[in-house]
């Protein structure tokens, strides 16, 4: 389970306790404190029992807590365009690949860390997550959170794929030129996609 919205002070006992009501927790592991809130994975002893957490705590406030925490299933079935590379933009200009890697590892094991070239006094990075499913917690957990000791909020999402992109926008003007020739009945020149 991806459990969020805990408070920043909230530890593995406390979600533990939370938790435990529905049946055993095997494991916890919390994530990096973000601002005000923290977020945890949570194996529970099987699939009915997380469901069942997911059920009846999702958008709830647990007993102990005063805000409602939301409850996913983290290895739910993942949609087809999600990626295990994410893009992180709004880093500070101080920050290496080692702490980027460091701070992102948190969440679980990382393939890679590119840096990309600043546009601002802000920078961004591709970081390749293990999974695709780590790499959605990675978004859930970091984006539009404070980078750890400094005022820039974080944006994460999936990065785009370009070479997906450049096949759908050639596919695209082969079919408008086939739309064209078929109404106009002369043939046009189909130009490849740009970079």
């Amino acid at each position: 389970l991806f459990v969020s919205g805990l408070y920043a002070d909230a530890t593995e006992a406390s979600v533990r306790e939370i938790l435990s009501l529905y049946g055993d927790v095997v494991e916890c592991k919390m994530l990096p404190a973000s601002m005000m809130e923290r977020a945890a994975l949570v194996t529970m002893a099987d699939d009915a029992t997380a469901q069942r957490v997911v059920n009846e705590q999702h958008g709830r406030v647990p007993h102990s807590m005063a805000t409602p925490i939301a409850v996913k299933l983290a290895g739910a079935t993942m949609d087809p365009n999600v990626s295990d590379n994410i893009f992180v933009a709004g880093l500070p200009s101080i920050e290496t690949q080692e702490f980027i890697a460091e701070h992102f590892g948190a969440i679980g094991p990382i393939r890679s860390v590119k840096m990309l070239k600043a546009r601002s006094d802000s920078h961004a990075a591709l970081v390749r997550m293990l999974s695709p499913e780590l790499a959605t917690i990675a978004i859930d957990t970091f984006h539009m959170k404070y980078f750890p000791l400094t005022p820039t909020q974080m944006i994460v999402r999936y990065a785009e794929n370009t070479t997906d992109k450049r096949i759908h926008a050639e596919r695209a003007a082969k079919q408008v030129a086939a739309a064209v020739n078929q109404r106009m009945g002369s043939p046009l020149p189909v130009l490849p996609a740009g970079p």
